[in-house]
This record gives C-alpha cells, structure tokens and sequence, in this order.
C-alpha cells in the first residue's frame, strides 16, 4: 500500500507511521479526486462566465452601468471580489445569460450552470459558497432555477 503511494508521486514521511503530505501533495490529491466529467461540466460553466464577460465588457460604457459596477471581472478573480460585487454579477449573469442562437436557457439548463460556477468558486478560495441559500444572494428567487 504505501508503495503505491510513492509511485504515485507522492511524497511521505513517516512518523511513527502517521503519514505527513506537504500542501502541493494535498492538492494534487484533491485534483484527482474529482471525477473526469464534473471537472469538464466546471470548466464549461465557467467558460459560458467568461463568453458571458467579454461581450458584456464589449458594450458601450453607457448601457453597463449598473449600480456602480461597470466592468464584469473574469473568472479567475471572481472570487476575490466583495459579498455586494459577488452577488451582483452572479444574479447579472443568471439573467442575461443566452445560448449562442440567442434563446433564454431553460431552467433545467440555467441551474447546473449557475452550480458549475457555484462548485468553481467552491474550489477556489470560497468553501462555504452557497449562491443557493446565502440570503445576500436573494436575487436568485427572481430566476427560475428550479430543477423540472
């Protein structure tokens, strides 16, 4: 058994048989434990976030003004934005997002993506992210996500 480990390219020290990972260990190993398809569904949910983005980003400064927010951040740093930010353009994105022939995603589709994104921010730096049942983002009860 702890063969396999070291083959795997883990490094181990042993302790009185208490096994010590170092913190590149531990990630790899939470990488590989995310199964194939929900690692591809993630990063297409996020790359609807980041098509979403550069076209809104793309409009004349005066049709996305809103609320003071004018600039829709990419993905990579979304998570570092403030409660308010967050809650903003993540409601933002569940009502203007359009599949590519310009139709309004169905409810049945809307909501994985919006967990995709839920999962990403998860594993980014925002492990009790909940966009669901976190009251600061109540504007998600105006959208219709329920699962049919």
């Amino acid at each position: 058994m702890k063969w396999a480990r070291l083959a795997r390219g883990f490094e181990y020290r042993d302790l009185h048989g208490i096994e010590i990972m170092t913190q590149g260990e531990v990630e790899e190993r939470n990488k590989v434990r995310i199964p194939q398809n929900t690692r591809k569904s993630t990063s297409c949910h996020t790359r609807v976030w980041n098509e979403w983005t550069l076209e809104r980003n793309s409009l004349p400064l005066e049709r996305r003004k809103a609320d003071g927010f004018t600039i829709v951040p990419e993905y990579d740093t979304l998570y570092t934005l403030c409660d308010l930010g967050l809650c903003f353009w993540l409601s933002e994105f569940a009502h203007e997002i359009k599949q590519k022939d310009g139709a309004e995603y169905p409810p049945n589709t809307l909501y994985p993506i919006c967990a995709g994104l839920q999962r990403a921010l998860r594993g980014n730096g925002l492990p009790e992210f909940d966009i669901f049942r976190y009251p600061k983002y109540n504007d998600y009860s105006k959208i219709p996500l329920i699962r049919e």
